[in-house]
């Protein structure tokens, strides 16, 4: 029996060129760090209001709050680019996915986290049930997997030193937990690593290719 073309699509079917799980998790891991760029905002704002506040300062978290409203914008494009390949013909069930696909075109509207939200849970529709499993990355993370995109350390004949990449992350954002960010990714089977002499930590595939996707 030929199917509709009007049948509604699985998971594991392809929206366009990507399978619709692939976005959805997609979506999910861009959604975090859309709203880890918007805390970041958040609390430059906080701390640019304070009276006591020294020049060096000042000028110091204004670099970081232009930073963060520049991954804001990018994760927000990102964001966009999904629900553009994820709205189908049919209105039922992707009212905002639809409306979000339409709003973050234009260059001036920003998209609300209400909004992203109710998009997220209507991704969680087209899944049918179907349970992923969409990393968690801070921003320190993401600068780690980045940094060892660059450095092309895929195995542990170019792997990085974890000093390396730990002065890295707190170049651009210092931070005391700087430390567990590595752990992190081994642990979530994002990096490999070896301890001792000659150690040090590597992007697993899994990583390399979750890398490969937030630089697109």
């Amino acid at each position: 029996m030929q199917k509709s073309k009007d049948s509604p699509k699985q998971p594991g079917k392809e929206i366009g060129k990507r399978p619709i799980a692939e976005l959805v998790e997609d979506y999910f891991l861009f959604l975090d760090l859309w709203e880890n760029a918007l805390n970041g905002l958040k609390l430059c704002t906080k701390e640019l209001k304070r009276e006591d506040l020294g020049e060096v300062h000042r000028q110091r978290w204004l670099a970081l709050g232009k930073r963060y409203g520049h991954q804001r914008d990018k994760w927000a494009k990102r964001l966009r680019d999904i629900c553009i390949e994820l709205a189908p013909p049919s209105p039922a069930t992707t009212y905002h996915i639809r409306r979000l696909a339409a709003e973050l075109v234009v260059p001036h509207i920003k998209p609300t986290l209400r909004r992203l939200r109710l998009a997220a849970a209507e991704c969680k529709l087209l899944l049918n049930g179907v349970e992923i499993v969409v990393p968690r990355l801070n921003e320190h993370q993401y600068d780690a997997l980045r940094t060892m995109l660059e450095w092309r350390a895929f195995s542990l004949s170019t792997r990085a030193t974890g000093a390396k990449l730990l002065a890295k992350i707190n170049r651009s954002r210092p931070t005391r937990l700087a430390s567990k960010v590595m752990p992190q990714l081994v642990t979530g089977g994002l990096a490999s690593s070896k301890r001792g002499g000659g150690g040090g930590y590597w992007l697993t595939e899994k990583g390399r290719r979750l890398a490969e996707r937030l630089k697109e």
